[in-house]
């Protein structure tokens, strides 16, 4: 009886989970991506999707090498090559680490979203109170987020961020120590104009799904 027990508490974490990971919708331009045989899956606060259905709405061909067992992923001049198990990843040649290696669930790849939709110039956006992510093919334009309330002011100093490919042009505004308080994007000279100085700056915020952080679409800075 206590092994039946514990087989049934084992099966209802597994139901549990699965759940959990069907909770994770994925819009492209709007329109949700059916995902009839595998659903999302967060690993280490990385989402990741199926290899086919999202980056076939947003225009890429995507091909499945067996024998290396490698994916690649081409839209326009853009392509994205990574490996089944292999934290290395390449964008038009030029080498990348990846948090989260691609990996094989059911039968199905899956890669993750957010590198490769950047890699692609497609702009993405987490939406936290609905887990769902948003994918703009084209760039902003169609990421429709909530509107005013994610409007919020941070105060501290502006520092550039190192490049990289979520976060191309971007800063961060951290505390006196040196502290991230938030990163951020948008207007990039009016960024530049504060370099270094204690600001507040305001604008639309929106989580990330890559760990507790928030990146801040800048609207209005002041200098303090």
């Amino acid at each position: 009886m206590k092994k039946q027990r514990v087989i049934s508490s084992l099966l209802a974490l597994s139901l549990a989970g699965s759940a959990l990971a069907q909770d994770i919708g994925v819009k492209v331009d709007g329109e949700e991506v059916p995902f009839p045989n595998q659903a999302p899956i967060i690993k280490n606060q990385r989402v990741l999707v199926p290899l086919r259905g999202v980056f076939e709405e947003m225009g890429a061909s995507v091909s499945w090498d067996p024998r290396n067992r490698s994916v690649t992923a081409i839209k326009g001049s853009d392509r994205v090559y990574l490996e089944i198990a292999s934290n290395e990843a390449k964008v038009n040649e030029v080498g990348h680490q990846l948090d989260v290696a691609p990996q094989l669930r059911n039968g199905r790849t899956l890669i993750p979203l957010r590198f490769v939709s950047e890699a692609l110039k497609a702009q993405v956006s987490w939406q936290s109170e609905e887990k769902r992510v948003l994918v703009a093919s084209e760039g902003g334009d169609n990421l429709q987020p909530d509107t005013d309330k994610n409007s919020q002011s941070f105060t501290g100093f502006i520092r550039p961020s190192q490049p990289s490919i979520y976060m191309q042009g971007s800063h961060r505004l951290e505390d006196s120590s040196g502290k991230l308080i938030v990163l951020l994007t948008g207007n990039r000279d009016l960024l530049e104009r504060y370099l270094g100085k204690k600001v507040t700056v305001t604008g639309k915020a929106q989580e990330t799904v890559e760990g507790n952080q928030t990146i801040l679409t800048v609207e209005e800075v002041s200098g303090l």
